[in-house]
């Protein structure tokens, strides 16, 4: 069984920050990755440092790979890129000092059973196998038709090169009511 990439970083920071260590802050709060609140006040319970607080460890765990998910994406306002490297999400999560990032360099390595991986990784490594494309059609159901091989590959071009922003592209083989969204390069 292998190991989800992004799930093996959220892993790393946890063990880092004391996840399992019921006198840490990161135990006590329930975040695994000592996320902030960012909503209005009021909206989510936080600490006086205006880290999240969650109800329970799976709640704090799906919003870390949440949060880590967007990173590695590229969607967040941490302004990563897919060239952007290990080292750089670290940096997004407050990890800066070589022995901590070399201590989740190492959980990493050991999880995916890669000794490949280093601070200069870049995230587009990482962000593989993730849902690479978002495809909406429109009123599918009324369709009766296959994808030809070239919008497919069309389609892994542009997920695997993609950027943060979305894009509409209509295509001239499909009725004017479907569009294909999908993360698009520059």
């Amino acid at each position: 069984m292998s190991t989800n990439r992004v799930e093996s970083i959220v892993d790393a920071i946890a063990r880092l920050n004391g996840m399992l260590d019921p006198e840490s802050t990161c135990y006590e709060i329930k975040n695994p990755l000592l996320l902030k609140s960012f909503a209005r006040l009021g909206r989510h319970e936080t600490t006086v440092d205006g880290l999240r607080i969650f109800t329970s460890t799976l709640n704090g765990y799906k919003a870390a790979l949440f949060d880590c998910r967007l990173k590695v994406d590229g969607l967040s306002r941490a302004k990563l890129t897919g060239d952007s490297t290990l080292e750089n999400l670290l940096g997004a999560y407050g990890i800066t000092t070589p022995g901590a990032i070399g201590n989740v360099v190492s959980f990493i390595r050991r999880a995916l059973k890669n000794q490949d991986i280093t601070k200069d990784t870049t995230l587009s490594y990482l962000r593989f196998p993730s849902p690479l494309f978002l495809l909406i059609l429109a009123n599918l159901h009324r369709l009766d038709m296959r994808l030809s091989p070239f919008l497919v590959e069309w389609i892994l071009h542009t997920s695997i090169n993609r950027t943060a922003r979305l894009r509409r592209y209509p295509f001239r083989s499909l009725p004017d009511r479907f569009f294909v969204v999908c993360l698009s390069p520059d």
